[in-house]
Order: C-alpha cells, then sequence, then structure tokens
C-alpha cells in the first residue's frame, strides 16, 4: 500500500481537479508513517484553501522530508486512476483494522474478559468494516446527538446572509441548504439571485452556474448593481466619463469577490458537483434548474431526477444550493394571482426536496392589458412581492421589494 498512498500524495501535488476526491475521501489514518505526516500537512492548506505547494510543505515540516515531496512532486508522475486507488487503500485500512480487532476480540473470548454484549458488539463493529454503507451512513446515538446540538447552541452564528434583512430575519440558511427561487419570465429572478450572490461573495465561496445567460450579462448585473450605473448605457456604450470612472472602480471592487461564473450550457448534475468540490465552494446557485442536463422520459422524470441529486449533494457534502426555477405560464384568458408552490414547472420533487422556497411575483402583472401598459412606463421603479412560500425553521410569508431595473438592484421597502 506504500506505493498507493505514495501515488495519491504525487496526484494531490500535481492535479488540482483530483483533490477534492482525495481529500474529501481519506483521513491521516489511511496513511502510515511520514506519509502520514504529509497528507495530514496538505489536508490542512486544502481546508484552508491554499494551494499544495511542495515548497510551502518542506518550509512547514523541515529539512528532513526535503528529499521525500521533491519526489512525490516529480512532474514525469503518471496520474494514477485516483478513485480506483482511494478505495483500495480504504479497503486495506480496513482489513489490518479488521485482523487487529478480530485478534483482540479472539483474546478476549478465550480468556473470558468481557461479558456477551460487548462481544457482540465488538463483532458488530468488525462486521461493518466491510460494508460500505455502514460505512457511508452513520448512525449516532441520543447522547452523541444531544452533545453536538448543544455545542452547536453554543457556537457562533453560522447562517449565510443574503443581505435582504427582512428575509434572513425570516428565513435561516445554513450549510446544506437546499433553496428555489422561483418566477415568470422577466420577474426579476436573475438579477435578485445576483444580488444575493454579490452580498454572500464577499464571506464565502460562490460558484454561480448559468445555464441560460453569458458570463457578460451577469458581470453587466453586477456592475450596475454595485456602481448605481445604467444598464441601457453600458449595453449602448454611452458611459460619460464620470461614469466610465465608476465603472472602472467598481470593476476592480468587484474582483475582490470569491465569486466564479461558469457558463454551464449542457452541465449534468454529476459536473456540476464535481466543479463544486473541485472549487471548494460553500455555496452555488444554478440558474435554472430544469436546463440542468439529465437522462429522462418526461419533463417530470428529468425535473425530479435533478431535485433529488441536487438536495442530496447538498446535505451530503454540506453545500448550499439556490436554484432558480420557472413557473407555470397562467391560462390563457385567466386572471393572473399570486403564485403558489404548485405553479413550479414540474413541482411536485421541487416541493419536497427544497428547505426554503421563494417566489418572486409581479403584481402587474395581475392588471388589465391597459393597466399593465400604464404601470411599465415606469421601469425605473417596480413593485415585485416575495413569497417565502416554504421555510423548513420557520415563518411563511410576503416580503415587498421595489425594484429598480436602470441599475439591477432591488430593495426591500
Amino acid at each position: 500500500m506504500r506505493e498507493i498512498q505514495k501515488s495519491l500524495l504525487s496526484t494531490a501535488i500535481l492535479y488540482e481537479e483530483q483533490r477534492y476526491l482525495i481529500f474529501g475521501e481519506l483521513q491521516e489514518e489511511h496513511f502510515t508513517n511520514e506519509y502520514k505526516t504529509i497528507f495530514k500537512e496538505m489536508k490542512k492548506l486544502y481546508s484552508q484553501r491554499q494551494d499544495i505547494d511542495p515548497v510551502i510543505i518542506m518550509q512547514n515540516l523541515g529539512v528532513a522530508y526535503k528529499d521525500l515531496i521533491a519526489d512525490l512532486a516529480n512532474p514525469i508522475f503518471i496520474k494514477p486512476n485516483t478513485s480506483q486507488y482511494i478505495k483500495r487503500l480504504k479497503e486495506s485500512y480496513y482489513t489490518i483494522q479488521a485482523i487487529s480487532q478480530t485478534e483482540e476480540l479472539l483474546s478476549n473470548l478465550r480468556q473470558n474478559n468481557s461479558d456477551a454484549e460487548v462481544l457482540q458488539n465488538k463483532y458488530i463493529e468488525i462486521s461493518k468494516m466491510f460494508n460500505s454503507n455502514a460505512n457511508a451512513y452513520k448512525s449516532y446515538n441520543m447522547t452523541e446527538t444531544l452533545n453536538e446540538a448543544y455545542e452547536n447552541y453554543n457556537s457562533k452564528e453560522n447562517y449565510y446572509k443574503t443581505g435582504f434583512k427582512k428575509l434572513d430575519d425570516t428565513v435561516l440558511i445554513s450549510p446544506g441548504d437546499y433553496i428555489i427561487i422561483g418566477g415568470r419570465p422577466s420577474s426579476g429572478k436573475t438579477t435578485f439571485s445576483t444580488n444575493i450572490m454579490q452580498n454572500m461573495a464577499t464571506k464565502h465561496k460562490i460558484l454561480f452556474f448559468s445555464l441560460e445567460t453569458n458570463k457578460i450579462n451577469i458581470a453587466n448585473k453586477l456592475i450596475c448593481s454595485a456602481g448605481k450605473i445604467q444598464l441601457n448605457k453600458i449595453l449602448h456604450k454611452s458611459l460619460n466619463d464620470e461614469e466610465q470612472s465608476r465603472y472602472l472602480n467598481t470593476s476592480s471592487e468587484l474582483m475582490k469577490l470569491n465569486l466564479e461564473i461558469i457558463e454551464a450550457g449542457g452541465m449534468t448534475v454529476n459536473q456540476i458537483i464535481t466543479k463544486s468540490l473541485q472549487r471548494q465552494a460553500d455555496i452555488i446557485f444554478i440558474d435554472y434548474l430544469t436546463l440542468v442536463k439529465a437522462e429522462s422520459k418526461s419533463l417530470y422524470e428529468k425535473a425530479t431526477r435533478i431535485s433529488n441529486e441536487l438536495h442530496t449533494m447538498a446535505q451530503k457534502n454540506k453545500i448550499t444550493i439556490i436554484a432558480l426555477s420557472q413557473l407555470k405560464r397562467p391560462d390563457s384568458g385567466k386572471k393572473v394571482s399570486e403564485p403558489a408552490m404548485n405553479d413550479l414547472r414540474e413541482s411536485g420533487a421541487i416541493e419536497q426536496d427544497a428547505d426554503a422556497i421563494f417566489l418572486l411575483y409581479d403584481p402587474v402583472t395581475s392588471l388589465s392589458d391597459a393597466e399593465q401598459a400604464e404601470k411599465k412606463i415606469n421601469i425605473e421603479k417596480q413593485e415585485r412581492s416575495l413569497i417565502v412560500a416554504k421555510n423548513k425553521l420557520g415563518r411563511t410569508g410576503k416580503i415587498n421589494l421595489n425594484f429598480y431595473g436602470g441599475v439591477q438592484t432591488f430593495y426591500e421597502t
């Protein structure tokens, strides 16, 4: 197993895209001797979002590790099948542990050192080592659960802030939550999500998977909102000198955000998961959900599969997912009313999976055509309602917003 340990450590140094697998699946206990020390140092750097730099590792571990780390960083190294190597290393570890604990169990049996219940529990623990599902799905007794709940109560608040105070007071967004923002076309879903994303990216690592809008349009929305620059002037390239200066200054500030935009057309859920883990994202945005690629026989099956997989990903990896979703178009000739969860397209699975659902609503759409035309003359300021239709940890309700389309910004009223 020494060669497998060495290969995985070399992979971690030389292949950035493989690190999420190595550090996500393995612990220092899976390595031996000096490789254990090196892995521990690498994982510390990875958890701090620093590069796995062999020079830094040597500085931190000392001259005694110089030759060993230089050998691991050899660029001639051929990348292995990382997943297979991880599997073999873990199996080897469990085998060694099982042998050791079996010998201890046999010794206790011969010497009659433990009662029957203790011996039976020991036997069950040994059998679990060869059951992949038992290792994947952990169980916790009530002592462990309640102790962790108390520690969580006394720990520092760990909720993600959207930047909208009333929304943050109503919905507590935690790592691993799966959140839906729904709305009809032109209600402002993408703009609202970029406003939230801009606020979150000052403190957290954000990935924005855009399956519909290109990165330039996303960048323009961010610049308009942050710099209070008219979108129309950017699109027509008609900024005056002061506005151009503000554009450049705003861009410089936005470059400090911990944010990446991925033009994700054609991506599957697995590709989104892989990218999110590789980039160590805290929160990801998906614009929008049913454009994610998935094999299915119907739209309902597609939405169900995508939603289930995203929900599982969020919980398993503690990555918060904020996904946008279209609402069903109202029936022709019928008065448009406030949306509800069942207005989400192919909504069954989405309603079930989501921890919170926000529905963005333009009240003007409930008016007659003539009244709508009159209201929409003023594009600078429009009313919106944000309906909190589902909230697993709190109340539901409605938050009134003003939408300033010219500068692509929402404000709570």
